[in-house]
């Protein structure tokens, strides 16, 4: 039996190695094979992770990363959550190079 690291480690291997907008569903799919406690420990740590987001929205701290990361251990749970993370992370992923290419240009404009 592999290590509960070594499992980690893989599942996030494939995790990165799956398509934007098929992460999620494929993760849970994966996560459903194994047992169903090992399903319901990412969830209940999810949703730890997800409250201590709202902390640190409130606090200086990490908040929005958190929670993302809280969402997606829930999702491990939850075919809503996992499908509706799907259709998202495209379309955020677009968003944020914009913001990466606006942000490298302005860089430029204030160089130049």
């Amino acid at each position: 039996m592999r290590s509960p690291i070594a499992v980690l480690k893989s599942d996030w291997k494939q995790f990165k190695d799956d398509a934007p907008g098929d992460r999620f569903e494929n993760q849970r799919e994966r996560a459903h094979r194994r047992s169903p406690a090992m399903t319901i420990v990412l969830a209940m740590i999810g949703m730890i992770f997800v409250a201590g987001g709202i902390v640190l929205l409130v606090f200086p701290g990490p908040g929005i990363p958190v929670i993302v990361l809280g969402l997606a251990l829930i999702a491990t749970a939850s075919r809503t959550l996992a499908k509706a993370m799907d259709r998202a992370e495209p379309a955020l992923r677009k968003r944020w190079d914009r913001i990466k290419a606006w942000w490298k240009n302005r860089k430029r404009r204030q160089h130049a």
